[in-house]
């Protein structure tokens, strides 16, 4: 029985993408942690690939050397990250990557919660779903651009 004081906190890391053609990969490190009768083992993994990305039908805008890429649609390959909560195949919030050049003004990042505001509970799987992708779409848009 899983007690309503029973959660998981994932923490996601070093984003990395990677891109060819229209397809792509999301890796990202991943910190696992329990509490309680939480099914899973408390882990810490490093360049886990995470989800797949695809570019079909993205959208580029740019303005002033601010380049951004919009409906990148991304699924869930790695159930293990998540202790199997979630499942591969699990449809993840749409990614909008800005990059900017070295004289580009990048938009002004949004700042980390101090507190997370709502803990996915161990019993409901489904409905944490758009959180997960929510803090993925968050770490592309808050990862520094790539300068050239």
């Amino acid at each position: 029985m899983v007690a309503p004081g029973d959660f998981f906190t994932i923490h996601l890391s070093d984003p990395k993408g990677s891109v060819t053609g229209s397809t792509g990969t999301r890796k990202v490190g991943v910190e696992l942690q329990a509490s309680g009768q939480t099914p899973g083992t408390p882990a810490k993994l490093t360049g886990v690939d995470l989800a797949d990305l695809n570019l079909g039908n993205a959208t580029t805008s740019d303005n002033a050397g601010v380049l951004t890429v919009t409906g990148i649609r991304s699924t869930l390959t790695n159930s293990e990250a998540f202790t199997g909560f979630y499942r591969a195949g699990d449809k993840l919030d749409d990614l909008t990557p800005t990059l900017g050049s070295s004289c580009a003004q990048l938009p002004e990042q949004p700042r980390p919660a101090t507190k997370p505001a709502t803990r996915i509970a161990a019993g409901g799987p489904r409905g944490g779903l758009p959180l997960v992708g929510g803090g993925i779409a968050l770490l592309v848009t808050t990862s520094p651009g790539r300068r050239t």
